[in-house]
């Protein structure tokens, strides 16, 4: 039996999420696996869907309910459809994985099966059940609705607190269900993750920390191979290198900032995955534009330059820019050396890439960094030699 599942990708990285998806599980994905912005929908076998836990590109993992590529509604029968759907549901699988996900022990095993014609759904056994706290999560996306999400969740998950008898509790809940409508489609279906995937290897928090998740997308168009030292020269809260140690472990990670709690919260991280089988990581406290390293000493430069709003300033980035690009074509090899840079200031960075002698311009990509649009940059050392 196949398990059908979403994940929520950080828009823009939905590429590498089916790429992650691909190498984790292979053949069995080849032909399920699609993509939409934001989301990437696949199907595993029941043996291996736990392995969806390892990934490293999902900020959310879901498992489906239902689909219905017809769902017209509006603002007059919303209240009736919604009422009605949790008893047309077929419950019981995506129960089971949510409850193998999550180890919760109970809320399915004593759920007594009420066996209809055409039914297959749960209800609760009279005594001795483990009731799961519960909310329901509406998003809307597509054109116009007439209803808002609020209402929807609200006639939703009334339906299924009458139909399950489980316990509303919107603030911590056991088990999360979700309702996406799009245009007049719509997806059913349940959390398997209580808080995003991006928190779990990042324990000290800066002001501009960077999602694990984000740089789980730089580094892998940063194409590290083993061996390779890997060099995040503005390194905030070290996102980027721990992310890398971690993912990419038979590879060196070299880090720094100009900013002394950055350093140490980045250090702190860093001795976070010390019992872990990872890469190594060392991390300087330096200025970007005069970098303590030797010409040509790095294979591979990822980095998350100051966008100019919590952290500097447009007129400020306009200097700093070309002095740390020119800095970094000095510490990479010369026609081998990679460089992944997210930025929000992308007229900033077309104005020297285009004069430039030591960058050459493979790809750039757009993606949505806590509602800002930004660009993601890769870039190739040309085969010229540094010279001031």
């Amino acid at each position: 039996m196949s398990v059908p599942l979403w994940c929520t990708i950080p828009t823009g990285f939905e590429g590498i999420a089916l790429k992650e998806v691909g190498s984790m599980f292979g053949d069995e994905c080849k032909l399920g696996a699609v993509k939409e912005k934001g989301k990437v929908y696949f199907q595993v076998s029941r043996e291996n869907f736990l392995k969806v836990k390892e990934m490293r590109s999902a900020d959310h993992l879901f498992v489906f309910v239902e689909r219905f590529p017809d769902f017209c509604v509006d603002e007059w029968n919303i209240k009736e459809k919604l009422e009605e759907l949790p008893s047309q549901l077929k419950w019981n699988d995506a129960l089971q994985v949510w409850q193998e996900y999550s180890g919760f022990e109970g809320a399915v095993n004593k759920l007594k099966q009420r066996n209809g014609e055409g039914d297959d759904v749960s209800a609760p056994s009279s005594d001795g059940v483990t009731r799961p706290r519960f909310r329901v999560t509406c998003n809307r996306s597509g054109r116009q609705h007439m209803f808002s999400s609020p209402q929807a969740a609200s006639y939703f998950g009334g339906a299924i607190d009458d139909h399950f008898d489980w316990i509303v509790n919107l603030s911590d809940p056991d088990i999360e269900v979700v309702l996406n409508i799009y245009n007049d489609s719509a997806i059913v279906g349940i959390a398997l993750t209580k808080e995003s995937l991006h928190k779990r290897d990042i324990k000290h928090f800066g002001v501009m920390t960077l999602r694990s998740t984000i740089a789980y997308g730089l580094l892998s168009l940063a194409d590290i191979s083993p061996g390779d030292l890997v060099c995040d020269p503005m390194c905030g809260s070290g996102a980027i290198s721990v992310e890398g140690a971690v993912s990419w472990s038979n590879s060196y990670h070299l880090c720094g900032d100009n900013y002394g709690k950055a350093v140490r919260n980045t250090k702190a991280n860093a001795r976070e995955q010390e019992t872990r089988k990872c890469g190594f990581i060392d991390v300087c406290r330096w200025d970007v534009c005069n970098l303590p390293l030797r010409n040509e000493s790095i294979d591979v430069i990822v980095t998350d330059m100051p966008f100019g709003k919590r952290s500097g300033s447009r007129a400020h980035n306009k200097i700093l820019y070309p002095r740390a690009l020119n800095e970094m074509a000095r510490v990479c090899k010369p026609g081998s050396s990679r460089c992944v840079i997210l930025t929000k200031e992308q007229k900033i960075m077309m104005q020297i890439l285009r004069g430039s002698r030591w960058w050459t311009q493979k790809l750039m990509n757009s993606v949505n960094v806590g509602g800002i649009a930004a660009g993601v940059y890769t870039l190739s050392r040309t085969v010229n030699a540094y010279s001031e």
